[in-house]
């Protein structure tokens, strides 16, 4: 989820390919998972057959806020390592601004 809301990732491959390397099995297992609580769809990719597109459902969405919590959490800890310092300064600048121009891009 923080790859789609933060860095707007939607193909296997993309997800894949972050940092933390994680295994084919694990994703796709947490994928699905994903799909079955209703926090994620998966359609097929207009562009290419082979490949599907996944999205947050409004479910989704309504978690947003709480990932953006944890990024402050994160700003806090200093062990925490995904406290990206852009999105920090932008969350204390106007944090509802911030979580609204998530969401739309969600929507998108």
């Amino acid at each position: 989820m923080r790859d789609m809301v933060f860095e707007r990732k939607r193909h296997f491959k993309e997800f894949l390919d972050s940092d933390e390397g994680i295994a084919t099995n694990i994703l796709t297992n947490r994928l699905a998972r994903l799909e079955a609580d209703c926090i994620v769809t998966k359609k097929p990719d207009p562009e290419s057959g082979r490949q599907f597109i996944y999205s947050l459902t409004e479910k989704g969405i309504a978690l947003i806020p709480l990932l953006v919590e944890l990024v402050c959490w994160g700003a806090v800890h200093e062990d925490a390592p995904y406290a990206d310092p852009e999105a920090v300064r932008r969350i204390g600048h106007d944090k509802v601004r911030f979580i609204r121009q998530l969401e739309k891009g969600c929507r998108n």
